[in-house]
C-alpha cells in the first residue's frame, strides 16, 4: 500500500478546498487537485499524520469541536477507485470515508505513526434501543417488592416480554402466574406492564390480595380513552393483535362496544350500531406504517371516526422504529434483540424487510446462524423496548469475534423519558418494616 500525492506533502496551497466528482480519473480534475494541493488517496493506501491533517484543515468551513476532533459533516475528497466520498466522521486519529454511490465505508484508523484502513467490519449500534421507561419502572417495582417484603412475590403474566429478564426475577423469589386465581388468598400480586381488565381487578379484590400495579402509564392512557368513548356511547375500534396481554386488558375495559382488528382487510367486515359514532384505539407497541394503513382505511369506512387526542402508539416503539428506517439503506443485515412474544421487537424486524433488509430477531446472540453472516459486511444491531443492554453487550462481543470490530454508535435521537412508581409500591415501601431496608 502506498500514499498517491499529486503535490509535495510541503505544499501548503493556500487556496485549497475538497473536490468532488463522479469521475475521479478525469484528468482536469487531477489537474485542479494537484493545483489546489488536495491529496489523493486509494481506499487501500496509507496515510501519514500529515495527511490527515491536511485533510482537516482545508475543510470549509472548519467544524472542530473544543478537543479539536471535527463534527460529523459531510465534506467531499476526491478517492480514486471510488466514484465519490465524503468525511463522515474524522477526530481521534480516525476518519470513515463513504462512497456516495455505493455506500461502501472505508474507515481509516491511527496505527503508530501512521493512519491506516481498518480490517473490521462495521457494527452499526442504534440508539436508543433496549429498556423504555414503562419497563425500567415495571421490573423496579417487582425488584422493590422482593427487596422490601421477600419472596414470594406474584406476578400476574411475564412482568415484560423478555424471557432473560422474567428468568432473572424468578432466580430471586418472583411466582409468575397466568390468572390472580393462581395466588393463594391474601397475598400480593403485581399486575404486568401491560395491564389488565376490570375483570382481573374484580377477582383480585374478592381474594383479598394486596395489588402492586405496574401497568406502563401509557397503557393505562388507552384504559382511560376506552372508558370516556364508550360512556359517551361510541363503538370502539381496537387496532392491535387480539392475543395480545396489551389488547386484552383494553377490551375488557368496554367489551360490549369494542371490537379488534388486526389489518386493513378486517376494516371491511366491521358492523356498528352508528357509523357516525365510532371512535379507534390503538395497541401501544405496533408498526407505525401497518397502524397508518389501518387508520387510513377505517376513515374511508367512517368519515366522522374520532380517535385519541395523541397517537396511541408509544414514544419508545416509534423512535425504535425511526431508527432502524435511518440505517436500513446501510446495513446488510439487522439484528433485533428481544424474545418472540415482544411486540414491539418483531415490528422492529418487519420494519427493516419491508425496507429490504434482511433481519433476524434473536434472544441472545446464541441464536445468530453463521450463514446469516456470510458476505455481510455491515451489520445493524438495536434491541426491543424489553430487552436488557447485557444482552446487546454479548452480541457485540460475539460480533467482534467474527470480525464486526468497527463498532459505531448511531443515536437518532436522544431519549429521556423516566415515570413514577405507582402509589401501591410506595405505600408498600412505607408500611414495610425498617429491617426490610430497600437498596
Amino acid at each position: 500500500m502506498q500514499t498517491c500525492r499529486l503535490a509535495s506533502s510541503r505544499q501548503r496551497g493556500r487556496d485549497c478546498c475538497p473536490l468532488h466528482h463522479r469521475d475521479p480519473f478525469d484528468r482536469s480534475l487531477v489537474a485542479q487537485a494537484q493545483a489546489l494541493g488536495i491529496p489523493i488517496v486509494s481506499a487501500d493506501a496509507v496515510l501519514d499524520r500529515y495527511d490527515i491533517k491536511r485533510i482537516w484543515e482545508n475543510l470549509t468551513p472548519p467544524r472542530r469541536n473544543r478537543d479539536h476532533s471535527l463534527q460529523k459533516t459531510r465534506h467531499p475528497l476526491l478517492i480514486p477507485g471510488v466514484s465519490s466520498a465524503y468525511i463522515d466522521q474524522a477526530g481521534s486519529g480516525r476518519v470513515l470515508l463513504m462512497d456516495t454511490n455505493s455506500g461502501e465505508r472505508v474507515t481509516y484508523q491511527e496505527q503508530g505513526k501512521r493512519i491506516v484502513p481498518t480490517q473490521s467490519k462495521t457494527l452499526l449500534l442504534l440508539k436508543p434501543r433496549g429498556f423504555c421507561a414503562g419497563v425500567v419502572r415495571a421490573i423496579d417495582i417487582v425488584r422493590i417488592a422482593l427487596e422490601a417484603f421477600g419472596p414470594p412475590i406474584y406476578v400476574r403474566k411475564e412482568i415484560v416480554h423478555n424471557r432473560f429478564v422474567v428468568e432473572e426475577l424468578q432466580g430471586k423469589g418472583a411466582i409468575f402466574v397466568d390468572s390472580v386465581d393462581e395466588v393463594p388468598n391474601g397475598e400480593r400480586v403485581i399486575y404486568s406492564a401491560h395491564g389488565v381488565s376490570p375483570e382481573v381487578r374484580d377477582a383480585s379484590q374478592q381474594r383479598g390480595l394486596r395489588v402492586i400495579d405496574a401497568t406502563c402509564p401509557l397503557v393505562t392512557k388507552v384504559h382511560v380513552e376506552a372508558v370516556k368513548f364508550a360512556k359517551e356511547g361510541y363503538s370502539l375500534i381496537l387496532i392491535g393483535h387480539r392475543d395480545h396481554d396489551e389488547v386484552i386488558g383494553t377490551l375488557g375495559e368496554a367489551p360490549l362496544v369494542t371490537q379488534v382488528v388486526g389489518n386493513p382487510a378486517e376494516v371491511a367486515a366491521l358492523t356498528v350500531p352508528d357509523p357516525n359514532r365510532v371512535a379507534y384505539l390503538t395497541q401501544t407497541t405496533l408498526s407505525l406504517d401497518e397502524t397508518r394503513d389501518i387508520i387510513e382505511a377505517l376513515r374511508e369506512r367512517f368519515p366522522n371516526i374520532k380517535g385519541p387526542a395523541a397517537q396511541d402508539i408509544c414514544y419508545a416503539t416509534e423512535n425504535r422504529q425511526v431508527a432502524v428506517k435511518h440505517v436500513a439503506s446501510e446495513a446488510d443485515l439487522l439484528l433485533v434483540v428481544g424474545s418472540d412474544n415482544s411486540s414491539n421487537s418483531k415490528r422492529l424486524v418487519e420494519v427493516a424487510r419491508s425496507l429490504g433488509t434482511s433481519a433476524h430477531l434473536i434472544d441472545s446472540y446464541r441464536n445468530i446462524e453463521p450463514n446469516w453472516l456470510e458476505g455481510v459486511k455491515t451489520i445493524a444491531l438495536t434491541a426491543g423496548a424489553s430487552a436488557p443492554e447485557c444482552l446487546v453487550e454479548e452480541v457485540v462481543k460475539f460480533l467482534a469475534g467474527k470480525g464486526f470490530g468497527n463498532v459505531q454508535e448511531v443515536e437518532v435521537m436522544p431519549e429521556n423519558v423516566r415515570f413514577g412508581l405507582p402509589p401501591e409500591i410506595v405505600e408498600a415501601i412505607a408500611s414495610a418494616p425498617a429491617s426490610a431496608g430497600v437498596e
